[in-house]
């Protein structure tokens, strides 16, 4: 059974992809005008605001370890990387790779082995976190 937990108003147009942080605290939303927003399930306010609108649609995202960091995947095949960095408040642009010739469809991470896989219409890829600390 289901119970109505909150309602979280002041999204953009049409949401994606969904990714609930791991500690149940954050909520990631990413939407057709290439925004993510970065919600505190808690406080229900949005704690930061991503625009990647060059691009495309923000098409799938994951939570990494912890809160510290996520990846989401763009209409242009992009896949972006950005982590919490404490002394400014805020999550930043680690990285970016265009890693496909088409929209990821799909993201998925992997904590015992520090993996990240993402697919598109035409590649399945396979990526090894080397950095311990994403």
């Amino acid at each position: 059974r289901f119970e109505l937990s909150c309602t979280l108003q002041g999204l953009s147009e049409g949401v994606n992809t969904l990714a609930v942080s791991p500690d149940r605290l954050y909520l990631l939303s990413g939407c057709n005008d290439g925004q993510i927003f970065i919600w505190n399930i808690l406080t229900r306010e949005i704690l930061q605001d991503i625009d990647c609108a060059f691009n495309g649609q923000i098409s799938c995202s994951v939570w990494m370890d912890t809160t510290r960091s996520f990846v989401f995947g763009c209409g242009d095949g992009s896949v972006h990387l950005y982590r919490w960095l404490a002394t400014r408040g805020c999550y930043i642009y680690i990285m970016q790779e265009k890693s496909h010739g088409d929209a990821v469809q799909c993201i998925a991470y992997d904590p015992l082995h520090k993996c990240l896989a993402s697919i598109s219409k035409t590649s399945l890829q396979i990526w090894m976190i080397l950095d311990s600390s994403k």
